[in-house]
């Protein structure tokens, strides 16, 4: 999102229009959006912002980007209809411009129930239930699978790293074995599903 507004001197800022003001309006009111869909699990977040030149000049210009996550399409299209109309509000309600450049990504993953207790099951005889967690809330990460959960039914499952630092982290180093306890599971589900144990 990029929000242009006209650069001057800031000690004459009524000569400009701040670019970097209305952001900083507008960041904290994208934030709250969320709230206002409690019926649907949500989150919008800011990753950066780029904006003015010098400590003494009005910012003309301000760019922002950030990812907006639904669970489900008619979430997705809520938040989107409200994203909009926030960032319109706020444009107007500071004269500045602004470009809006939301993409459309990958849709959520909504596991087949069946396919996951085949998966589970299969898991928990190959590794033993107690290495087996099933994950109870919805989490918000995005994953290209979604695209084929649309097709047929599957279950997208997580094999432990054995590293405790998150993905994103630039020190995040799995273990190695992690990658023969992944085919092993692979495998094993396969094998499960070919023998027909899906319900």
């Amino acid at each position: 999102m990029t929000l242009t507004g006209k650069s001057a001197h800031g000690a004459q800022r009524e000569k400009g229009i701040d670019a970097l003001a209305a952001t900083s309006e507008l960041i904290p009111a994208l934030l709250r959006l969320p709230k206002s869909l409690p019926q649907e699990r949500s989150v919008v977040s800011v990753g950066t912002l780029h904006a003015g030149t010098a400590g003494n000049v009005v910012a003309e210009h301000a760019e922002l980007t950030g990812i907006i996550r639904t669970l489900g399409q008619e979430g997705r299209k809520a938040m989107r209809s409200r994203f909009t109309r926030t960032v319109d509000t706020v444009a107007r309600r500071h004269g500045v411009a602004c470009e809006c450049d939301l993409r459309e990504s990958y849709p959520g993953v909504v596991n087949d129930s069946g396919m996951t207790r085949l998966v589970q099951g299969a898991a928990s005889a190959l590794l033993g239930s107690g290495r087996v967690d099933v994950i109870a809330e919805p989490t918000m990460t995005m994953e290209d699978f979604g695209c084929f959960l649309l097709q047929k039914p599957g279950s997208f499952y997580h094999v432990g790293a054995g590293c405790a630092l998150p993905l994103h982290n630039a020190a995040f180093l799995p273990d190695g074995s992690a990658v023969v306890t992944a085919a092993a599971v692979h495998a094993a589900v396969i094998d499960a599903f070919l023998r027909g144990d899906s319900t």
